[in-house]
């Protein structure tokens, strides 16, 4: 099976949970991206959340079963919302990103007060990240929502180990391919223990609890009460500190390698 086909029968199990907002944002994008400090935006401007790439689709995949006309279903329900919570300027966003991080010094305010706009505009789509979640959870038999609640009951603790073994190894990447030295490794696990305290917030065990509740019963009330606001989950100062850090050689080569990415993402999609 193709990675989009892949992609498309573990879609909905993932974008159910990304949808509630029970992913922790900060924690993948670390994972996928040492460059999360020049592109620590984007995510928040992705219409599909946090966790919609190939790698959690395969792995859901497996686990849900989908039948081809559940996967139709749910891909006409993610296009039905994309357009509401992706951003109707993104170029101008995405170029004013760029602007902040290619400079040849990177501006902690402005870098800061970008990353907390963005967090704040994510947060007014709660809304609609909480419907599509309801009409992708319609999707689901209950043999198959009773499978995602105890995924996320579970926690996951082997996908959160993959996660770690795939972010030391592209630790040891972004080291080799970008040159970071001493200074700049610092900052960045600074940043991944930021992340991996968040992961010990009571917040997110209560808002993963919740959104397997709403797995089962459909309570999109619950969740709605247990959902953390994304700025308060959001490692900001230490995203900023690593893109400070980087300098603009290495920035433009990160960038470059993102755009890459995005590119390849789109067309695998």
């Amino acid at each position: 099976m193709t990675k989009k086909k892949w992609w498309l029968a573990g879609a909905l199990g993932v974008a159910i949970v990304a949808a509630a907002g029970c992913t922790s944002v900060v924690r993948d994008a670390a994972a996928r991206n040492e460059a999360v400090g020049v592109v620590g935006g984007y995510g928040l401007m992705n219409a599909e959340g946090p966790l919609m790439g190939a790698r959690p689709g395969l792995a859901l995949a497996s686990k849900l079963g989908l039948s081809q006309e559940q996967k139709a279903r749910a891909e006409a329900i993610i296009a039905k919302y994309r357009g509401e919570l992706h951003p109707a300027n993104f170029p101008a966003l995405r170029d004013e990103l760029l602007a902040i991080g290619l400079a040849p010094e990177v501006d902690r305010a402005k870098l800061t007060a970008y990353i907390q706009a963005r967090a704040a505009e994510f947060e007014t789509k709660k809304p609609v990240r909480l419907a599509m979640a309801a009409e992708l959870r319609g999707v689901l038999t209950p043999a198959q929502r009773e499978t995602l609640a105890g995924l996320l009951e579970s926690g996951r603790p082997e996908f959160m180990a993959r996660l770690d073994g795939m972010r030391d190894k592209m630790r040891a990447h972004a080291t080799s391919r970008f040159g970071l030295n001493a200074a700049q490794l610092a900052k960045i696990d600074a940043l991944h223990a930021k992340v991996d305290a968040l992961r010990t917030d009571p917040r997110h065990d209560a808002l993963r609890l919740a959104a397997a509740s709403f797995v089962r019963t459909g309570d999109v009330g619950t969740l709605a009460q247990a959902l953390p606001g994304v700025s308060q989950v959001l490692p900001v100062s230490e995203i900023v500190e690593v893109a400070a850090s980087l300098d603009q050689p290495q920035r433009e080569r990160i960038a470059a390698q993102a755009k890459h990415f995005a590119a390849m993402r789109l067309h695998h999609h």
